[in-house]
């Protein structure tokens, strides 16, 4: 029962940050398919690009850590404590860090739907 409370959990802060990507694009972009396919892409490619940035920089940038495709870490990282190596950041760290990228985007997507002549 515990691991499919964490499951649920963890994945929750994943599904937040993939909607407000595509809420994000779909704001920004004429075509919401444009939006569909980026969401898509961070959904199969986050976690890999983050990765492969974290072992081409080192693990002596900080800015890296914090970028949005490692926040799709946390779904795996919850499950697998072990894996903190991969995405640099504690527990407490990626869900404050999916928390704000979703804040920001959502604040940025509002500001451009505002703008959007519909």
């Amino acid at each position: 029962m515990q691991d499919l409370m964490t499951f649920l959990f963890s994945n929750l802060f994943s599904c937040l940050l993939i909607i407000t990507i595509v809420f994000l694009i779909a704001s920004l972009s004429r075509t919401s398919s444009i939006a569909a396919v980026v969401g898509l892409l961070f959904i199969f490619m986050g976690t890999p690009i983050s990765n492969l940035l974290i072992r081409m920089v080192g693990n002596g940038s900080s800015i890296i850590k914090w970028y949005p495709g490692n926040m799709f870490n946390v779904a795996f990282q919850f499950l697998t404590p072990g894996t903190i190596h991969q995405s640099l950041l504690s527990d407490g760290e990626l869900i404050i860090g999916n928390l704000i990228w979703a804040g920001l985007f959502i604040a940025i997507g509002y500001h451009a739907f505002k703008k959007k002549r519909i």
